[in-house]
């Protein structure tokens, strides 16, 4: 690969969390410094800012890429060697009416993104433009890479193994955010744990954690420390950490996407917490992306200089997995979302979060046995839903969304179930075309 120059294609470039992310990372990498970059994104005027944001980086870090721009992905997959992609549809208005809607029948549902039918439909939205991305690069770069972040993470890449032969790498930051949390608890540094851990994307669970100095075993320090705490910062986290025996990542509000209301409600009764835990900070959310576009205007015009996004990397991965790659350096890579070839033997063949060796062939994931079997459970009614709901959505099948339905256990009954699949199906109508 390093005999050519290196094309890499970012679709979903506008965003200005995940693109001003990328780049930053991209401006920091020595490996891209005469490297192509395609930025893609179907909002013109957000991908022009990209546009301008990347050409102000290229300046500041002296890089000699290549960079163009084009609303059309597809004409800019010819060759490519890695494509990474954050892609969606009126995310955040649809995303409120996922989770806005099921209420109307009864059902609880946390944050809605990725659990529950609110992720399901979101599934359903995303599925078929990552397949459309996936059989575009079956025919233009058969042998690039596709690393994707788009959520739920965990239905879209069943979705990509399932229906299309490429190379594919799911990454989510949500473990390392677990681990810093816990380095706060503990009053330890972030860089002296380790930790080996394995689920599947927004429910994982911390089978290893470890000082790094000594490689002494750290969950007892945790368990004191946590016993001190008058309120655990993540009191469902503790509340399954005590019941089940290991701490579970990423976050009270992304596992409690997967679990019984019931279980829930005892650390966020519903009425009390409905518009702070269980619902999404739509709006605070919001305001980040003011902040970020508006520090992206800044550096454009001048008044604020490129190099505040050149200071360190942002965490998320895609272009260091892409120089480990490229290069081959065999790297331990904490979390990544892959086909489960037995890392996790009690669980079935579907997409698994796991620890993984990156190098040329990609990453490796590691062996790391069985889960405990309450843990173990858990996990596979989960993972049986995942695969109804990305069957579902290929085919475009209302009978089999509402299976999925059916043993999702914020759903309290059929009837329910058809209720909310049918209200659901017409708000967002227009975006699920495998269902016309």
């Amino acid at each position: 690969m390093r005999d050519k120059k290196l094309k890499i294609v970012v679709i979903g470039a506008g965003s200005a969390s995940f693109g001003l992310s990328t780049l930053s990372d991209f401006f920091q990498s020595p490996l891209m410094r005469n490297a192509e970059l395609v930025l893609c994104d179907i909002n013109e005027e957000k991908l022009n800012l990209m546009s301008e944001l990347a050409k102000r980086l290229k300046e500041t870090a002296n890089f000699e890429c290549q960079i163009t721009s084009t609303t059309d992905y597809k004409t800019a997959l010819d060759n490519a060697d890695f494509v990474i992609t954050s892609v969606e549809k009126r995310r955040m208005e649809s995303w409120r009416k996922d989770w806005e809607i099921p209420q109307r029948f009864g059902v609880k549902q946390v944050l809605g993104e990725n659990g529950g039918p609110g992720g399901m439909f979101h599934a359903f939205r995303t599925i078929p433009i990552l397949l459309d991305i996936a059989k575009s690069m079956e025919e233009k770069c058969p042998n690039a890479w596709l690393i994707n972040f788009s959520n739920p993470l965990h239905c879209n890449m069943l979705a990509i193994h399932r229906y299309s032969k490429i190379k594919a790498i799911g990454l989510c930051h949500g473990l390392r955010g677990v681990l810093y949390q816990l380095s706060d608890v503990m009053g330890v540094p972030y860089e002296s744990l380790s930790a080996i851990a394995g689920g599947f994307n927004h429910f994982t669970w911390i089978l290893e954690l470890r000082f790094k100095e000594n490689d002494e075993d750290a969950y007892p320090f945790l368990t004191e420390k946590l016993s001190q705490l008058p309120h655990p910062p993540q009191p469902l986290s503790y509340l399954l950490f005590q019941k089940l025996g290991l701490y579970p990542s990423p976050g009270d509000n992304h596992i409690g996407e997967y679990l019984p209301n019931s279980l829930v409600e005892e650390c966020y009764p519903w009425e009390e917490t409905r518009d702070t835990f269980w619902r999404f900070n739509f709006e605070g959310d919001e305001e980040r992306r003011k902040r970020l576009n508006s520090l992206i205007n800044k550096i454009i015009a001048g008044e604020e200089s490129p190099s505040v996004l050149l200071q360190h990397r942002s965490g998320e991965r895609a272009i260091d997995i892409i120089e480990a790659i490229v290069e081959d350096r065999r790297e331990f890579e904490i979390a990544v979302n892959i086909p489960n070839k037995g890392f996790i033997e009690n669980l079935s063949d579907g997409i698994v979060e796991v620890p993984a060796i990156v190098g040329s062939n990609g990453p490796e994931g590691m062996n790391i046995g069985k889960l405990p079997r309450a843990i173990a459970s858990l996990c596979q009614r989960q993972m049986d839903i995942q695969e109804l709901i990305v069957e579902s959505a290929v085919a475009g099948s209302r009978k089999l969304a509402i299976q999925a339905m059916l043993i999702d256990p914020v759903i309290p009954s059929a009837r329910t179930a058809e209720l909310v699949f049918d209200a659901l199906y017409e708000a967002h109508r227009d975006l699920l075309p495998t269902f016309q």
